[in-house]
C-alpha cells in the first residue's frame, strides 16, 4: 500500500456507483490463473489513474470494455505482451478488481 492509500485510506472512496459490480468466481479465477505473467505495479497504478480520474462521474457506460479505457489513458500498455493476456473485464468492475489485485 502506498503512502497517499494510508493516508487517505482507499483511494477508491470516490468512484461510482456503478464502476463496483462485484467480480464473479469464475473472473477471480481467469485472474488468479494469469497473475504471475502480469505487471502488477503497472496494472494497479493504470486501474488506480483511470478509476480516480475517469469514473468519479459516472460519464462512461459500466458495460464498455476495461483494457480498451486502460489503453486511452496509457497507450503504451499495449505494447506489453502480458496485457493481452489480462482477462477481459468491463468498467463496471473497475473497483472490486483493483481492490481483488492488491491482496496480491
Amino acid at each position: 500500500m502506498g503512502l497517499e492509500e494510508r493516508r487517505a485510506g482507499d483511494v477508491l472512496m470516490h468512484v461510482a456507483l456503478k464502476y463496483r459490480e462485484e467480480l464473479s468466481d469464475s473472473q477471480k479465477l481467469c485472474v488468479n490463473e494469469e497473475i504471475k505473467s502480469l505487471d502488477l505495479s503497472i496494472l494497479l497504478d493504470t486501474l488506480r489513474d483511470l478509476a480516480t480520474g475517469q469514473l468519479v462521474s459516472g460519464v462512461w457506460s459500466p458495460e464498455a470494455d476495461l483494457k480498451e479505457y486502460m489503453g486511452y489513458l496509457d497507450p503504451s500498455i499495449n505494447e506489453f505482451e502480458w496485457f493481452h493476456k489480462f482477462p477481459d473485464f468491463q468498467l463496471k468492475h473497475v473497483y472490486h478488481l483493483y481492490h481483488f489485485l492488491k491482496k496480491y
